[in-house]
């Protein structure tokens, strides 16, 4: 943005050119497909860095259990991060960026939701394949400083198996529930008998309670599960927590030394008329809880995971003797599957419509505006998913390619990077990709987009080239911040927990930065064919990966 401004008193840009960006159609198709995503399923339209947050705790906690270092997953982690947001358009926000610059700069380019996984997908697939096949052999086995420290808090937890549920005689290993990270199940109650620690084998009735412990996100998750209600029990009132209404959240709680709450039981507290908060689940420090929750005394120190009125319980109970520490769970996102088929129908109709030639904030709009009117999304939920400093970034990437255009420094980089390219249609896409790549570790992703588009354009222009494999190659260029912490913030998060080194990156993604090169520029040359490569690489990651997983 500073530098946009530094370009109007330069008489580079007028002010109208500056910040045409922000009054731009295109600006505002992008920034309701921040909101269309909030609905979305599928990783590859989740942002990467709420994804690997919540995925971080799970794994740290089955490493412990499988004794394995946490540096052979984290890092693995956050590129698949990377590769999953190469999918879509809104996979990514230098997607967005690099879509809506073309937009306005080259109109008759049109690009649906999902044309970009023709390169993606190939892509993403050999990056799996990488990840399989040498993880193991180039990362470290090392024990981060900071992993003998971090304990996650682990939560109890008592769901019951409907009647209708799928999970209705299935044993646990064909439920997959001793395979979840993060989570132990501990024991199943079923009438009056108890099994403690059931084998796989064990076949699963309806009213089965089954009890796990496990970190937060992990036992989140499980509440999502079809089929697994939290479990009612005397004094405790059930609460479903797909079913929340726009002023509920979950409050963390810890019960103070001095509180009324020591010594008694839940269901003597009546937790909804008195607090007008339910409660999901209990940490107790150093103990197993084995028993209703309606039926546990509490004591001191216990963590209550409860669902309430958030502003109003947190004001309210933060300076008082009740609890120790009361805190909000931001980022809390219920699953409503009662509203999962209108969303996908209203999110398939916009993809749809796109591909048939309709303009793109046309099918937008409406989208967007199916999904507020069959409440699949609140108002807040619409502005909480405007991501304003990256719409932000992007209104003033017009700015700033306008004025390489106006200074002729678009040109004079084309003419250069023709230059080394040697004019062929190979060797233009590998320098644009290089160059991205290497302003993306030096800078940011987004910035380098903006820095790179007008250089690819004037490329593509003046040898009469079709330009959309330049911004494919723009896409996935900028996705690739593999080589260093710095490259993307999903390095940056795993760095210090994984104990990884700066030579860890050169080393694991720098082979990985050479492959993905290879496979980009083979799939956008030839994308007329690009059926071509997911017929190769699909196939051979399918047949390699069960024989990998087991070396």
């Amino acid at each position: 943005m500073g530098i946009l401004i530094i370009f109007i008193p330069l008489e580079i840009l007028t002010i109208e050119e500056a910040f045409h960006g922000f009054a731009d159609e295109a600006m505002l198709a992008v920034a309701i497909l921040f909101i269309v995503a909030k609905v979305a399923l599928f990783s590859a339209f989740l942002a990467n860095i709420p994804l690997v947050a919540m995925m971080i705790p799970p794994i740290v906690e089955y490493s412990k259990k499988v004794n394995m270092a946490p540096s052979k997953l984290l890092l693995p982690l956050s590129f698949a991060a990377l590769l999953g947001g190469t999918m879509t358009l809104i996979g990514s926000s230098t997607n967005l960026v690099v879509l809506s610059m073309a937009a306005r700069k080259v109109p008759d380019l049109k690009v649906n939701i999902f044309e970009i996984g023709v390169v993606g997908v190939p892509v993403t697939v050999a990056g799996l394949l990488y990840i399989f096949a040498l993880s193991e052999k180039l990362l470290p086995s090392r024990l981060s400083t900071l992993i003998t420290t971090f304990t996650a808090r682990e939560y109890s937890i008592v769901l019951v198996i409907k009647a209708t549920s799928s999970l209705c005689k299935k044993t646990i290993e064909q439920a997959g529930l001793n395979r979840q990270p993060g989570l132990t199940l501990l024991q199943i109650r079923r009438d009056d008998e108890s099994y403690q620690n059931p084998s796989g084998n064990f076949q699963m009735r309806a009213k089965d309670h089954l009890q796990f412990i496990g970190v937060l996100d992990s036992i989140l998750s499980l509440t999502q599960l079809d089929g697994l209600a939290l479990s009612e029990d005397e004094g405790h009132e059930q609460v479903d927590l797909n079913r929340l209404n726009v002023r509920q959240c979950l409050v963390e709680a810890v019960i103070a030394a001095g509180s009324p709450m020591v010594c008694k039981r839940v269901a003597e507290l009546q937790f909804r008329t008195h607090y007008k908060a339910a409660i999901v689940a209990i940490h107790r420090h150093a103990q197993l809880i084995n028993c209703p929750i309606g039926k546990l005394e509490l004591a001191a120190g216990d963590c209550l995971l409860m669902v309430a009125d958030g502003p109003e319980f947190v004001e309210k109970h933060r300076n008082n003797s009740t609890f120790a520490l009361v805190s909000k769970l931001p980022g809390f996102v219920p699953i409503q599957r009662q509203k999962a088929g209108i969303a996908t129908v209203i999110v398939a109709a916009m993809v749809v419509g796109s591909a048939l030639g309709v303009e793109l904030i046309t099918a937008a709009l409406f989208a967007c505006a199916g999904l507020l009117i069959c409440r699949c999304l609140t108002p807040q939920d619409a502005m909480d998913a405007l991501e304003m400093p990256v719409l932000i970034m992007i209104s003033a990437a017009f700015g700033i390619s306008e004025a390489m255009v106006q200074s002729g420094a678009a040109d004079l980089v084309a003419k250069v990077l023709m230059g080394l390219a040697g004019k062929t249609v190979f060797g233009l896409i590998t320098c644009t990709y290089i160059a991205t790549t290497v302003f993306s570790l030096a800078i940011t992703n987004n910035a380098a987009v903006t820095i790179m588009f007008p250089v690819a354009l004037a490329a593509a222009q003046q040898q009469n080239l079709d330009f959309k494999p330049f911004a494919f190659t723009l896409m996935m260029a900028s996705s690739a911040g593999f080589m260093t912490p710095t490259g993307c913030s999903t390095n940056i998060m795993v760095y210090s927990i994984g104990g990884y080194k700066f030579v860890d990156y050169l080393k694991y993604g720098g082979l990985l930065q050479i492959w993905l090169l290879i496979v980009t520029v083979g799939v956008t040359v030839t994308i007329d064919h690009w059926w071509a490569w997911w017929l190769v690489l699909i196939p051979i990651t399918v047949g390699l990966t069960p024989l990998l997983a087991g070396l």
